[in-house]
């Protein structure tokens, strides 16, 4: 079977945390991946069957913006850097003669904004052009830079189809203007047969949570906090643990300010990020995973689900959420998972002291259900295999 040729553009690749990206293309059937991207993280998913195009402006925007215009030695490199494009082509005008050199069928933009950075492959290339969104994408970036309004009436226009992760993603595109033709729901997914499953074993009166994100709002670690506070005074022999990066400026202060302040530090500890590879060993040593996600002030969301939850479900431990996003569509509320509404203290503490008094025998039901749950319904290869079955009716329409 002759393979799709697909080339996915990045703004970097990859992110540990967007390493779902990477586990759905690695398992598609039938399909030879070409990566693009203005930064390379070299550590980081260089799977050796993946073509990756070199960039040759790889570094040069950061090293411009480090140039001060008051230094005659670093105008004259500002000036001189400037000129590249005009000496040997733009990024995208090699990204041309590569398409057509290597026959690639289809270019498959992840996240909005490369979309639109690319946005001349659009134009040119007489290939089927595809965008993924993600989260910040759908509406805190048009929130925050109006222009992007525009700019996406232009993509849904432009572009030929678009891939959002639930029912949810889909309502807001199609809200914010995408033609409801070009709507497609691509569930992620993870790979649970490489994910061990824990037997853990629960008594009556203890609980030991874990989130692991990165310190946003969105993320809502707050609530997290302030749940476990609540839930504390009637469920002393409890431990909550925070894992995670600080992405947004302040956030991470602000749940160390709150714990100093209510002298839970006994209680909860705050810790620097794990990599990957450290998951899931270290969620063996948990009962519960919470993870409160909600809307911001300026319209952030996880606008499908996070795909950590399905981490930690694969691996056997229940869920603690909200109904944020296509969060309800990746877990099986009251067999799985207990959810509240957004930012809902009260009902984040009620979750947290059900699971608390929770006897062994329904935990283990819990445990096994998030397990069983999250292979029949998110197993990267089933779900990766729908994603090359739309490639095929992309390609062919």
């Amino acid at each position: 079977m002759k393979k799709i040729k697909t080339l996915h553009l990045f703004k970097n690749y990859l992110p540990t945390t967007l390493n779902w990206a990477y586990h759905l293309l690695r398992h598609t059937p039938d399909v030879e991946v070409h990566i693009a991207a203005r930064h390379y993280l070299k550590e980081n998913f260089f799977d050796p069957e993946f073509f990756f195009i070199d960039n040759y402006t790889d570094g040069i925007e950061q090293y411009n913006y480090n140039l001060s215009k008051k230094k005659p030695g670093d105008l004259i490199q500002k000036i001189a850097i400037r000129a590249i494009p005009f000496l040997i082509g733009t990024h995208q005008k090699h990204l041309l003669k590569y398409i057509n050199n290597h026959s690639i069928d289809l270019i498959h933009a992840h996240f909005a904004p490369t979309a639109w950075e690319y946005r001349a492959l659009i134009q040119k290339a007489t290939i089927p052009f595809v965008v993924s969104f993600y989260g910040y994408d759908y509406e805190n970036l048009p929130f925050r830079q109006p222009v992007f309004t525009e700019r996406y009436r232009w993509l849904f226009h432009h572009a030929n189809h678009f891939l959002c992760e639930g029912a949810h993603g889909a309502k807001i595109l199609k809200r914010i203007g995408c033609p409801q033709e070009k709507i497609n729901v691509q569930h992620l997914g993870v790979e649970t047969k490489n994910i061990p499953f824990f037997k853990r074993v629960k008594k009556v009166g203890e609980l030991r949570l874990v989130q692991i994100a990165s310190f946003t709002e969105k993320k809502g670690h707050i609530y997290s906090v302030q749940a476990f506070a609540q839930a504390l005074k009637n469920c002393p022999n409890m431990h909550l643990t925070l894992v995670g990066n600080e992405k947004e400026p302040g956030k991470k202060e602000q749940i160390l300010k709150y714990i100093k302040e209510r002298q839970l530090g006994q209680k909860i500890d705050v810790l620097p990020p794990i990599t990957y590879s450290q998951l899931y060993q270290y969620l063996q040593d948990f009962h519960v995973f919470i993870h409160p996600s909600c809307y911001t002030a300026q319209l952030d969301c996880e606008g499908g689900a996070p795909v950590v939850l399905l981490d930690a479900q694969a691996t056997g431990l229940p869920v603690i959420s909200t109904k944020h996003c296509d969060i309800p569509g990746i877990i099986f509320q009251s067999k799985t998972a207990l959810l509240a509404e957004e930012k809902d203290v009260q009902e984040l503490t009620k979750a947290i002291e059900t699971f608390y008094w929770m006897e062994n025998e329904e935990f283990q039901s819990y445990s096994r259900g998030s397990r069983t749950f999250t292979e029949q319904h998110f197993n990267i290869e089933n779900n990766a295999t729908h994603l090359k079955e739309l490639y095929s009716s992309f390609t062919k329409s």
